[in-house]
């Protein structure tokens, strides 16, 4: 539900509150100074929608904020004009002066309805929010800095809302904790120095968590801005590598028979080339047993793209023969570079010199029968065929080193737990960038990877 806040709005122009809004605004902006850039350019890096919610973020500190003589706008508002204003209306400014923005993970989403929220910061059981137009786009473990108020019974956001990356909330966590600290330990050495008693309830009420977030509003903005200008950087752009950090750009190489070849000969000749595997007529997986190397530096934000065999062995490219043409498919130059090193002396005088292509059989093609291809089949067929490409994908992960889990694969770091807490994280973070980063995944249930690890009942 939204309440009409015209009145309330016009009233915030007013002279006596232009100062204490723009020092809000100023603060939520802090960024520009960090960063050297000026709103324009600002607007170009995060788009006008971002930029708006900033706004709308310092806009609702303003709105909570105490001025001279602790003069709170919509105290003064609700005062000289709330008689104006319905009783739930009158309800929401109240709950909303009150508020203080926190971050919550999301869960068990209805779309169109609700969701639970659970406060990664002050803690407790998730709460039920009413969310009918916002929660049309959510994803499972979402992240989001938010003011909740409870109006009728009801808990529902206000309009200021920022969905951050798991990363920058756990940055934002350990900002919150070392104010927090900083914080208590400050007002108990300036009580001290003063030698001022003050009451144990006084001093609970200026050191409560609550109190110091309603003065942190700005860090939310703040470390949310640094997050974004960060990884919207043109050297910190998002993208996909292979495991040896090379650019994942599909190449397909294209060798004509040479006069007499025979497609039995080059049978022959494959069946003799080792890390090679046969997965039908005239399909073949190119493969290595040993890890892959990064080679080169990529950024924080890049994802990884691995396939690999049932034994667990790297697939490094496809061969494929159709017709009097053998075809050479890998995800990046490098690696079909070393592929045709390997079949120009594996083939020699078999194959004409490689061309390469725009055709590329897809890796979700080695599931295909030969001659298919992948949009002739159905939207449930390639549902089917996504389903199981994942699940193959997914559990050789399972066995796979994850560094932010101590190089430790899941099935080991969930012995201890330590290594459970950090495992839990870990897909969270990994349904939730799979969710928001890959069209078509959206729908992939990873109920099974909790199950698999022990750790359904976790997954809250």
């Amino acid at each position: 539900m939204r309440f009409d806040l015209k009145g309330l709005m016009k009233w915030t122009a007013r002279d006596e509150w232009r100062a204490i809004l723009d020092e809000q605004v100023g603060l939520h902006l802090a960024a520009l100074n960090e960063y050297d850039l000026d709103e324009d350019e600002l607007l170009e890096r995060i788009g006008q929608a971002a930029y708006d919610m900033i706004i709308e973020c310092a806009f609702e500190d303003f709105l909570t904020a105490d001025a001279e003589e602790g003069r709170n706008v919509i105290d003064d508002y609700l005062k000289r004009r709330g008689w104006k204003e319905g009783p739930s209306t009158r309800a929401y400014m109240a709950g909303l002066r009150d508020s203080v923005m926190s971050l919550y993970e999301v869960s068990t989403i209805v779309p169109g309805q609700s969701f639970l929220a659970r406060d990664l910061i002050r803690g407790g059981e998730p709460v039920l929010v009413n969310e009918k137009s916002g929660s049309k786009m959510l994803n499972q473990w979402d992240r989001l800095a938010a003011r909740l108020v409870t109006v009728q019974g009801k808990v529902q956001m206000t309009g200021a809302v920022l969905r951050f990356t798991h990363g920058a909330g756990d940055k934002l966590i350990a900002e919150i904790d070392d104010l927090v600290r900083a914080v208590r330990k400050d007002k108990k050495r300036l009580a001290a120095d003063r030698d001022i008693e003050v009451p144990e309830e006084v001093l609970a009420e200026i050191m409560s968590l609550d109190t110091i977030l309603r003065m942190s509003g700005f860090m939310f903005s703040a470390v949310w801005l640094r997050d974004t200008l960060d990884r919207t950087a043109p050297e910190n752009a998002p993208r996909a590598v292979t495991p040896e950090g090379d650019p994942i750009e599909p190449v397909t190489l294209r060798y004509g028979f040479a006069k007499g070849t025979t497609q039995k000969a080059i049978h022959a000749a494959l069946a003799e080339v080792p890390n090679l595997r046969r997965d039908g007529r005239n399909f073949w997986n190119w493969f290595e047993n040993k890890h892959a190397k990064m080679r080169k530096p990529v950024p924080a934000t890049a994802q990884v793209f691995k396939t690999t065999l049932d034994n667990g062995a790297t697939v490094l490219g496809n061969i494929e023969i159709e017709g009097r043409y053998l075809y050479l498919s890998t995800l990046s130059r490098p690696r079909a570079e070393r592929g045709s090193d390997l079949l120009t002396g594996a083939l020699e005088g078999l194959i004409r010199p490689p061309e390469e292509v725009d055709h590329l059989p897809s890796e979700e093609d080695l599931f295909l029968d030969e001659g298919n291809a992948l949009e002739q089949l159905s939207d449930e067929e390639q549902r089917v065929l996504l389903q199981q490409f994942l699940d193959d994908h997914y559990a050789a992960v399972l066995d796979e080193p994850i560094e932010t889990l101590g190089n430790k694969s899941p099935r080991n770091a969930v012995r201890s737990e330590k290594g459970r807490v950090r495992v839990v994280a870990w897909l969270k973070y990994l349904e939730n960038g799979s969710a928001i980063a890959a069209p078509g995944m959206e729908g992939y249930d990873f109920t099974w990877m909790w199950k698999e690890l022990g750790l359904l009942d976790r997954r809250k």
